[in-house]
C-alpha cells in the first residue's frame, strides 16, 4: 500500500496518528513492510484510491472521524473500473509519488523509516 499525505504542519499530527494506527494493525499480521508513505511535495487535497490497477475511487472523504457517522460531513465519492479513468488516476499518482519525500516517523512512533519494502531502517 502506498500513501501520499499532505505535508501541511497543522495536519501532520493527524497523519502521523493515522500511520500509527495502520502500523499497529499491520504489524501483528506481518504486513508492516507493505506500507510505503511519503509527504507530498506541496499541498495535497486529493482523496483517491487505486485498487489493484483495476478500480479507482475519487471523492471528498477524508481519513478523519469528521467524514464518518451520522453527525459527519456530507461526503461524495465516485468509484469506477473504467480503464481510462484508472490510467489517468494512476499517472497522476505516479507523478505525485516521484516528487514526494519519505515520511520519517517521530521518536514517539519508534523512528521507523517508511520508505518501502526492503528499505526500512532505524536511524
Amino acid at each position: 500500500m502506498r500513501l501520499v499525505l499532505d505535508p501541511e504542519p497543522l495536519l501532520r499530527f493527524e497523519a502521523l496518528s493515522l500511520l500509527g494506527g495502520l502500523l499497529s494493525e499491520l504489524r501483528p499480521l506481518g504486513l508492516e513492510d507493505h506500507l510505503e508513505v511519503r509527504w507530498a511535495a506541496g499541498r495535497l487535497h486529493t482523496k483517491a484510491a487505486l485498487i489493484d490497477g483495476a478500480m479507482t475511487v475519487v471523492g471528498s472523504t477524508n481519513l478523519h472521524f469528521s467524514s464518518f457517522g451520522a453527525r459527519g460531513l456530507t461526503e461524495y465519492d465516485l468509484a469506477t473500473s473504467d480503464p481510462g479513468a484508472v490510467a489517468a488516476v494512476q499517472a497522476t499518482f505516479d507523478r505525485t509519488w516521484r516528487q514526494a519525500s519519505p515520511v520519517r516517523l517521530p521518536w514517539w512512533q519508534r523512528g521507523v523509516q517508511l520508505s518501502g519494502p526492503g528499505e526500512r531502517r532505524r536511524p
